[in-house]
Order: structure tokens, then C-alpha cells, then sequence
């Protein structure tokens, strides 16, 4: 067997919103869902060595609508808090096919020919091509989740993400949060400052595309390192670590050198994003805190502590929380901002000015 063609889809899970604070992040779902379903037939997954280019049609369902898909569909465990309320349920289906080229992948992996004989018989050679295609659908979908993270922060935060494979679920995904990002965009607003903004999804797929490393999962290049660091703070529940993921992202596309780190951050990040009027000493001092942080200048709670009442507990999480939250909204207003203007590296010049005096 040469080739052989599979049905692949990526099932993605929200909800509507059930409590007031929650309209301007579901807002901010709907512009996001919207826009990526307008890429119906043009959304690809690109080709690799044993799978061919793939083109994704997408569209919104019901629950009841899903059921009549005849997928193996089973609904994610409820929570306490899902069975206390009646919360309606929507799903973007994404669904394409996809001929994985047996031959070679058997070669690759089992140079070997008595072992590749093996393994070129059923079921392992099915087994063999439906973890590949698992693979390639769950990269895929972390890569889509993390572009429009940057396009439309807040906008695509799935409860759950399942992939099928000729029907049949093969994998769900671990979703990070699912407030964190509107949490940031939400302070953001209050502060006035960077402007978080929405962008075209399909840009910024595009843009991140051509990050290099990024089809081997690990992108290279100071903005490489960047979006990775965006990664792991969307993918991950939140903990003090966060902050760290946010100033790695930061300190790879602005920082040079040794010296006067703090001020560099400062300064650079105005002259990209516009000038700082308000909460000019918080933005200030975020550096100064990451380095407290990392260099043991911080009372930090036991891991295991049940006092999470206690002053002390209460001091370092809303600090910690709040230098998140202001290094989060820096990082991905930076990246918005290198989307729209095309660019894949930072970089600043001093220019002394002359001036007559009075």
C-alpha cells in the first residue's frame, strides 16, 4: 500500500455566556468564531513529509447539530460548576482529508526491512498512520489557537479541543485557561495602555507561518522564542511561572546587552506602542519585579499551603497576578503590532538630536 486517504476533524468547544461580567469576552468569542469560519476552504494545514496539503472547511454547530455528524462524540466530564447551570453548548468543526504516504513513513521509520514488513501489515500499519495524523492535527490546532490568540486575544479559549480520525476520537487536547487572556485584555482596558486591538486571524496564521522552526514545534529567532513563551502562557493554568513566560517573550524581542535592562523595556516598548500616561510606575518597575522574583528577593508561598486567606498569600498573588497581566498585554500587543507591520525582529537606534538653544 503506496498511499491511503483519511477524514480527519478538529472539534472545538465553547459556551455562551451565563453571567453578566462575561458579554464583552464573549464578544470578543464571537468575532474570533466568525472570522475563522469565513476561512472555510482556505485554511491550510501544510504539507510535510508523509502527509499532503490539507484544506479545512469549517463551520458553527449545535449540539443537536453534532450529534447528527455521527461522530464519536461524547461530552467533556461537567464540572460542579456546569451541572449547577444549564450552559448552551456551540462547536466549530473543522474538516478535511488527508493521504498519508505509507511507503516512505514505514521507510523512516523502520529502516529495517524485516521490521518494516512487520509493520506494513494491519493494524499496525493503521496504528502507524492514525498517530501520525493525530500528531499533525494536534500541532495544527495549537498553532491555529495561538494565532489567534495574537489576532483576537481572548477570542478562541476552547473548553475542549477533540480530534477524529475517520470518525473516530482519537485525542482530546488540554486547553489552558479559559479567562486568563479576557482578564488581561479586560485590564488592559482599564489602564488605557498598550491597546490591545483585533486583527485579521488569517494574518496572523500567516505571519507565524513563516516563523522558522515552527513546523518542528520548536521556533527559532527572538521572536520565536517569543510566541513560544505566548504558548506556554495560554496553554498552561495559571501560577506565578506565567509572569516568567511573559518577561522570557518581552526580553527576547526587546532586550540587548547587560546593562540598564529595566530602562530598555521601558523606553522600547513606548516607541513601539505608543506612549504610557497612566500607571507610568507600575510598567516602570515591571522588570525590576521579574528580577525579585527570580532572584529570591520575594516571600513566596508554600506550594502546598491551605492559608491562601493569609496577608501574605494575598500580597504576592495580586502582585504577581497584576505584573501578569501587564507583561501578557505588552507581549501580545508587541506581536499584534509586528503582524500589521510585517516584521520578524525589533530593532532601535538612538539618534541625538541638536537643538538651538533660547
Amino acid at each position: 500500500m503506496k498511499a491511503k486517504i483519511y477524514t480527519v476533524h478538529i472539534l472545538f468547544q465553547f459556551r455562551e455566556p451565563a453571567f453578566q461580567f462575561e458579554e464583552a469576552w464573549f464578544s470578543r468569542q464571537t468575532s474570533a468564531l466568525i472570522d475563522i469560519v469565513s476561512l472555510s476552504g482556505r485554511l491550510k494545514a501544510s504539507v510535510n513529509d508523509y502527509i499532503n496539503e490539507r484544506v479545512f472547511n469549517i463551520r458553527m454547530l449545535s449540539e443537536s447539530e453534532l450529534e447528527s455528524e455521527y461522530l464519536d462524540w461524547k461530552p467533556s466530564s461537567p464540572s460542579s460548576l456546569t451541572k449547577a447551570i444549564n450552559f448552551t453548548w456551540h462547536y466549530l468543526l473543522l474538516e478535511s482529508t488527508a493521504t498519508v504516504d505509507f511507503e516512505k513513513l514505514l521507510h523512516d521509520s523502520f529502516p529495517d526491512a524485516p521490521e518494516r514488513s512487520k509493520y506494513s501489515q494491519p493494524p499496525l500499519d493503521e496504528e502507524l498512520a492514525v498517530d501520525l495524523l493525530s500528531t499533525d492535527l494536534e500541532k495544527f490546532s495549537g498553532d491555529l489557537i495561538l494565532a489567534a490568540a495574537i489576532a483576537k486575544p481572548g477570542g478562541l479559549e476552547p473548553l475542549d479541543v477533540v480530534l477524529y480520525v475517520n470518525r473516530k476520537k482519537e485525542r482530546s487536547i488540554r486547553t489552558g485557561p479559559h479567562d486568563l487572556i479576557n482578564l488581561v485584555v479586560d485590564y488592559a482596558v482599564e489602564v488605557g495602555w498598550p491597546k490591545l486591538h483585533e486583527i485579521n486571524i488569517e494574518e496572523a496564521w500567516q505571519w507565524i507561518s513563516r516563523i522558522p522552526g515552527l513546523e518542528n514545534g520548536v521556533p527559532q529567532g527572538d521572536v520565536g522564542r517569543a510566541i513560544s513563551a505566548l504558548s506556554h502562557v495560554i496553554g498552561e493554568d495559571y501560577s506565578a511561572v506565567q509572569l516568567m513566560w511573559c518577561m522570557v517573550g518581552l526580553e527576547a524581542l526587546y532586550l540587548k546587552g547587560k546593562q540598564g535592562l529595566s530602562e530598555q523595556l521601558f523606553e522600547k516598548v513606548q516607541t513601539l506602542l505608543g506612549p504610557v500616561n497612566e500607571h507610568k510606575r507600575a510598567f516602570r518597575g515591571l522588570y525590576d519585579y521579574r528580577s525579585k522574583f527570580v532572584h529570591g528577593d520575594l516571600d513566596i508561598p508554600l506550594i502546598y499551603t491551605p492559608y491562601d486567606g493569609a496577608e501574605e498569600f494575598e500580597k504576592f498573588y495580586h502582585e504577581t497576578f497584576d505584573a501578569m497581566k501587564r507583561a501578557a498585554a505588552l507581549l501580545l500587543a508587541t506581536l499584534q503590532k509586528m503582524v500589521e507591520l510585517r516584521i520578524y525582529s525589533l530593532e532601535f537606534r538612538y539618534i541625538l538630536e541638536e537643538k538651538e538653544q533660547v
